[in-house]
C-alpha cells in the first residue's frame, strides 16, 4: 500500500496475501492506469505479453489509507497456500471451489467407445460457476466457467490454480521452449493464450461479456 497512486509511491504498509481491504466508493482516480507483467510472450518487443491491467485504488486497511494496484485485488476468495501437501504449494481448484461455493449439481458420464476412456463430468456451483471435465487417459481437458468475473480475476485464478507463482522463465525470450516453459500470448483484448509445458498443452482465457471461460488441455 503506497502513499501516492504510483509504483514509485512511498510504501506505507504491506498487506498480507488473502487479506480484505475496504474500497471507498468515492475518491477514486481512474486516470492512474497501470499494468504489470503476468507472463512474457515470445515476441521481443513485448507485444504478445500477458499483462494484468488496472488502476491505483485508494483503500482502507489496518487503520490506514493508501493506494494499491487494483490488478491484484479480487472479489473472489483467496486460495489457501499449503506448503506441505501433495497438491504442491496451493490447494487444488476442486478443493478451492468446494470450500467456497455451494455445489448445485454434478453430472458424470463415462464413454469408452473411443478406446481412450473419455469421461464427461460437469459440476455446477452457486453462483454461476461450472467445471466441465472432458479428460481421458491420454490427457487432461477441462473448462471453467465463471459468471461475473473480470479478466484480472481470471488471471489471478490461473496464477494459483496452475501454481504460476512458482514459474522461473529465462530472461532471454528466444530460450522459451514449449515443452519447458510457460509463456503467454495476448490474442486480443478479450483473449489470452498461455503455453502449458510438460505435459504439453495450452490454457485459454476468453472473456464473453461478464462471463469468463478458462479452458486447458495437456497431453502426456
Amino acid at each position: 500500500m503506497r502513499e501516492q497512486a504510483t509504483v514509485n509511491g512511498k510504501i506505507i504498509d504491506k498487506i498480507p496475501y488473502g487479506q480484505k481491504v475496504e474500497i471507498p466508493s468515492m475518491d477514486q482516480d481512474f486516470n492512474s492506469y497501470h499494468e504489470d507483467s503476468f507472463l512474457p510472450g515470445i515476441n521481443e518487443d513485448g507485444s504478445s505479453d500477458v499483462k494484468i491491467t488496472g488502476y491505483w485504488f485508494k483503500v482502507d486497511y489496518n487503520g490506514k489509507s493508501g493506494y494499491v494496484f487494483s490488478g491484484y485485488l479480487s472479489r473472489f476468495p483467496a486460495f489457501i497456500m499449503q506448503k506441505t501437501t501433495d497438491n504442491g504449494l496451493c490447494e487444488s481448484s476442486e478443493e478451492y471451489l468446494n470450500r467456497n461455493f455451494k455445489v448445485l449439481n454434478v453430472i458424470a458420464k463415462a464413454e469408452d467407445s473411443t478406446g481412450y476412456g473419455i469421461q464427461y463430468k460437469t459440476t455446477m456451483y452457486e453462483p454461476g460457476i461450472m467445471i466441465i471435465d472432458n479428460s481421458e487417459e491420454k490427457g487432461i481437458a477441462m473448462t471453467f466457467v465463471f459468471a461475473n468475473m473480470t479478466m484480472n480475476e481470471a488471471l489471478l485464478f490461473v496464477k494459483f490454480n496452475f501454481q504460476l507463482f512458482e514459474v522461473k522463465n529465462p530472461d532471454d525470450r528466444s530460450k522459451l521452449e514449449s515443452g519447458m516453459h510457460f509463456y503467454g500470448q495476448s490474442v486480443s483484448y478479450d483473449k489470452y493464450e498461455i503455453n502449458f509445458p510438460a505435459p504439453d498443452g495450452k490454457i485459454t482465457i476468453l472473456q464473453l461479456g461478464i462471463t469468463i471461460l478458462i479452458t486447458y488441455y495437456g497431453s502426456c
